[in-house]
């Protein structure tokens, strides 16, 4: 009986150990992170670095430039050392103006795309951080 407490003891505490070596691991990965977009055709770019994880906050600068030649106009956005919360595979942003950003990030962590709600704050009404798969470029 006592050897089947102890081994069960012991493979409960390697698991947790394993557990949190992996997510140490994950997240200094995104550590100074950078992702870009381009779209050639509508003249888009966008850029997303990731500055810093502690404690499962996330600081970071998000930008965004699109040339809307067709009628001369050029719109961009921007959030510098925003800090959004690091939950699962998603950074989530609530910024001013009831502003909420969330960049998804898939599994193997190489590429972000993102959804923006009411950020005009930020961007202005004719442009916009959403919608871009953004491609790990460290």
């Amino acid at each position: 009986m006592n050897r089947i407490l102890v081994t069960v003891f012991l493979l409960t505490q390697f698991s947790a150990v394993t557990v949190a070596s992996n997510k140490d691991t994950s997240t200094k990965t995104l550590n100074g992170a950078i992702f870009t977009g381009v779209d050639k055709e509508i003249h888009y770019k966008e850029k997303l670095k990731i500055k810093d994880i502690s404690n499962d906050v996330v600081t970071f600068d998000l930008n965004t430039e699109a040339d809307y030649a067709d009628i001369g106009e050029v719109c961009e956005g921007e959030i510098e050392d925003g800090k959004g919360k690091l939950v699962k595979n998603q950074i989530v942003f609530e910024g001013q103006e009831g502003c909420s950003i969330v960049m998804h990030l898939s599994k193997t962590r190489d590429r972000v795309s993102i959804t923006d709600n009411n950020c005009n704050y930020y961007h202005g009404a004719n442009c916009d951080f959403g919608g871009k798969n953004l491609k790990l470029n460290r």
